[in-house]
């Protein structure tokens, strides 16, 4: 640098110095201030002033002051309350300005700073409080939320071989049922197999040698793997996780199916369903199914069959399903008894009965469904296996003899069984009746009697008519007294029962056919009775009222249960044609909870399923403002308080139940599984929505609320996004929690609301709507449905899952690919439908036990087992 630069520098740094140290006096920064502030005070009120017109949200706010002053001219005034009564986010903005929270438009004054205020005099005692406070919260936060909960950790479920428990106390061998606590480890022999479900419901299964305890923290399971080979089935957690603890890995799931093989040279983790988190050697890596990692090159990739190789049940439980499907659809061809079209039995009953059920003479049809099960024993190799299993270590008679006896005693009896309960001031009593239609009963019953005795410990006792006068009653002993008299049989345990029945046959009836309730028993009949069930619900509900409160009897009468009258259920089949139907009655209207149900009417959701489908379930219901008044006043009734916590509610969430919610919804509902069930189930949600805009800004603002409650955990939030298609706005509500994710997509369309676990499937749902190639189109379906007066429906539930059965063949072993193919050619799909009418609601169905016939269950714990649904991950 030459000297005239030195020089020049030197001089500033002079200058620059001097203004450094120059200090302005307190009264001409507090005059700069001043101006500034009475600046922007101007320019904010001259802002204010300027809203000539309210176009919008920001407008509103502006005037939001001068709305609360009211100083605002009466026709901008009604604008603005218009505005905030449809605007969820305007309407929070005033709220919390009334509140304090903060000011809409108004500014504080600016104040200068105050110089911060030390005092060193007592720094120790706010030190000395602040670790006495934080060791005080840690202990109880410690104590709280972080000690382990009691109870037991495992029970054995079943094993082969040897399973014994290991800990300080020395071996001791173990059985079915028997528990582990916390601590204690669990461990099989050379050639041994075990199966222990945890506390959680989680399920391990254990080759031969393995070895593992259990511990418990708080929510979360651990599973400590000392050594062998383990398949762990995972349950649904609300909360927590499930661990494997191997001494080289840390294993972390939640509803998954994984093997952890941990070894001498190291660790082998292989995932059969879900995603599974495995953390080892510094690193973690996420598996998929199918996918395998070892912690040690030495310790070299296998194929996932056979790491699970030694596993043999799920095969056999396959199997043995798809037998069942088989035998059940051979036993349909059993002829079964003709319709009954009155009851000779019913007259007989007393006039206190409140349970009555009815079935027809089932002797020959049991000696049929026999024939045909042991021919099919004959053919199956599976079946013939499992009831060999079953029947092992059995005592008492075989059943075919059993079978023999019942096809015995039905050649005595005539058309029709009757179970019924009558209701005296003290107690139920049971009673069964029957015709008899030949003589020689008595000695027939005695004789099995006879050959039966010491095999039970209630006392069977045959009587006739003579012999029930000299009876004395014994109370407090288990018995079974059956009445033989000339005409009929009747069996019960109280001998004052079986009186009633004989007094009432020889007066020509016992009073029941003169009751309401006997006589809408009695018109189950008029159009063929097959299984008949009746249950008078007024009379049992009213034993109970008095045992209620004043206040409790009033919230069940909010309800509308408390009008509830009879339930009637039958099945009947009739020329091949079977129809299952049940209907409750009320005493009245309904009203409440019990008239939710509306009438008959279109269910358009159902234009948005697709004809493969495999489960619907939609109702159409009354309208969702009236539903929610019927929850508030069960609520008030119930809880002085609910009304202000109702309101403190709504205040917290910024929205008004009514008007953001239940106002501008419809009262229809459609729920699909439609679609394939892996990666992820294909379902679907279509709701009525009369004010899309108004549904959308009340999303928007409890998404808002959502990430401002989890303000303090970032790791936790929700982001709302929206992109347009074909000229529809599409969503996509996303999910963040500690590393896990997950979306709901959803759209606006034609008054519905269509919701979906992604974008591809609501729009799939949008082009079935659009196109009409829909299950409501669908004539196999229509098919299904009762035939009736009514041409809609108020509710239904349709199953059909052979076609679901495509997209998993690919997953599946041989032997598992021909169960599967077994269940599916014998499920049929079904279809339930319910009737709202002002009265009872009616159910019907043409399947089989209204559509729970066992080949769709078979089929659908056939699905569970070979690919659990993915329940989250860790």
């Amino acid at each position: 640098m030459t000297q005239p630069e030195e020089k020049l520098q030197s001089s500033l740094d002079e200058a620059v110095a001097a203004l450094r140290g120059e200090q302005p006096d307190a009264d001409a920064i507090q005059a700069a201030g001043d101006r500034v502030w009475q600046r922007v005070r101007e320019e904010h009120e001259t802002a204010r002033l300027t809203v000539n017109s309210i176009r919008g949200c920001e407008d509103v706010r502006t005037l939001l002051p001068q709305y609360r002053l009211g100083r605002l001219a009466p026709a901008r005034a009604l604008l603005v309350e218009a505005h905030l009564h449809e605007c969820v986010a305007c309407r929070r903005e005033a709220r919390e300005a009334e509140e304090g929270k903060h000011a809409v438009t108004a500014l504080a004054p600016w104040r200068h700073a105050l110089p911060p205020a030390t005092n060193d005099r007592f720094r120790w005692v706010l030190a000395a409080a602040a670790a006495l406070i934080l060791g005080l919260s840690a202990y109880f936060v410690q104590d709280r939320f972080f000690s382990s909960p009691g109870g037991m950790r495992a029970r054995v479920d079943s094993f082969s071989g040897v399973l014994y428990r290991v800990g300080f106390n020395a071996e001791q061998s173990l059985k079915a049922g028997d528990e582990l606590s916390e601590g204690e480890r669990v461990r099989t022999g050379g050639g041994s197999r075990a199966e222990l479900r945890l506390a959680e419901g989680s399920v391990v299964e254990m080759n031969e040698r393995a070895e593992f305890g259990v511990s418990m923290h708080r929510h979360d399971t651990t599973i400590q793997l000392g050594r062998g080979n383990i398949i762990v089935q995972a349950a649904k957690r609300q909360t927590g996780h499930l661990y494997v603890a191997a001494p080289d890995c840390r294993v972390s799931v939640t509803g998954t199916v994984f093997a952890v093989n941990s070894g001498i040279k190291g660790s082998r983790v292989s995932v059969i369903e879900g995603e599974v988190r495995v953390a080892a050697s510094g690193a973690t890596s996420v598996l998929h199914p199918g996918d395998q990692l070892s912690t040690n090159a030495a310790v070299a990739a296998v194929p996932v069959k056979q790491e699970i190789a030694w596993s043999q049940n799920l095969d056999q439980h396959l199997a043995l399903l798809a037998a069942f499907a088989h035998l059940q659809n051979k036993l349909g061809a059993v002829q079964m008894p003709g319709l009954r079209y009155q009851s000779r039995l019913l007259p007989l009953l007393p006039s206190g009965t409140i349970l009555y059920a009815s079935i027809p003479n089932l002797g020959d049809a049991a000696q049929q469904a026999n024939q045909l099960f042991q021919q099919e024993l004959q053919e199956s190799q599976v079946l013939r296996d499992w009831w060999q299993k079953a029947q092992s270590g059995r005592k008492g008679p075989s059943f075919q003899e059993v079978i023999d006896e019942v096809h015995t005693l039905s050649q005595y009896l005539g058309n029709e069984i009757v179970f019924s309960v009558a209701f005296n001031s003290e107690h139920g009593s049971p009673l069964v009746i029957a015709q008899v239609q030949r003589s020689g009963l008595k000695e027939f019953v005695a004789g099995e009697i006879s050959r039966h005795a010491g095999a039970d410990k209630l006392q069977v006792q045959v009587v006739d008519e003579q012999d029930l006068r000299n009876l004395a009653t014994q109370q407090g002993q288990k018995q079974l007294l059956i009445l033989v008299r000339p005409g009929f049989v009747a069996a019960s345990g109280d001998v004052e029962t079986l009186r009633s029945f004989d007094n009432a046959v020889n007066a020509g009836g016992g009073g029941f056919a003169g009751t309401p309730f006997g006589q809408r028993m009695a018109s189950a009949y008029q159009g063929g009775a097959g299984l008949l069930f009746g249950a008078n619900l007024q009379a049992m509900t009213a034993q109970h009222a008095s045992a209620r409160s004043q206040r409790k009897q009033e919230t069940f009468e909010y309800t509308g249960l408390a009008d509830v009258q009879y339930l009637v259920a039958e099945r009947k089949e009739n020329a091949g044609q079977v129809l299952n139907q049940a209907e409750l009655s009320f005493s009245g209207p309904r009203h409440g909870m019990a008239s939710w149900l509306a009438a008959p009417a279109p269910i358009g959701g159902l234009d948005f399923v697709s004809k493969d489908a495999a489960a619907v379930g939609a109702f159409v219901a009354k309208n969702p403002a009236q539903m929610l008044d019927d929850v508030f006043n069960v609520a008030y009734a119930s809880n002085p308080n609910a009304k202000a916590n109702i309101a403190r509610e709504e205040s917290e969430l910024k929205i008004n139940f009514h008007q953001d919610l239940a106002d501008i919804l419809g009262g229809e509902i459609t729920v699909a599984l439609d679609g394939a069930l892996l990666p992820t189930p294909s379902w679907k949600v279509v709701a009525e929505v009369y004010n899309p805009e108004r549904l959308q800004s009340t999303i928007q603002q409890l998404v808002a609320d959502a990430n401002e409650h989890n303000a303090d955990h970032p790791e936790r939030h929700l982001s709302l996004n929206q992109d347009s298609a074909n000229g529809l706005t599409y969503y996509t509500l996303h999910f963040e929690d500690s590393g896990k994710s997950a979306e709901v997509d959803y759209t606006f369309v034609d008054g519905y609301l269509v919701i979906g676990p992604s974008r591809a499937l609501v729009m799939t749902a949008v082009n079935i709507h659009q196109s009409g190639n829909s299950l409501a189109s669908s004539s196999a379906f229509r098919a299904l449905l009762p035939q009736d007066e009514h041409a809609n429906v108020s509710a239904l539930l349709y199953q059909n899952l052979a076609p679901v059965v495509g997209p998993v063949m690919q997953q599946l072993s041989p032997s598992q690919l021909q169960s599967l193919q077994q269940l599916a050619k014998e499920t049929k799909p079904s279809v339930v439908c319910a009737y709202g009418e002002d009265n009872a609601v009616r159910v019907a169905s043409n399947s089989r036990f209204f559509g729970l016939d066992l080949n769709t269950l078979a089929l659908s714990a056939l699905l569970k087992l070979t690919h659990p649904p993915q329940k989250g991950t860790d």
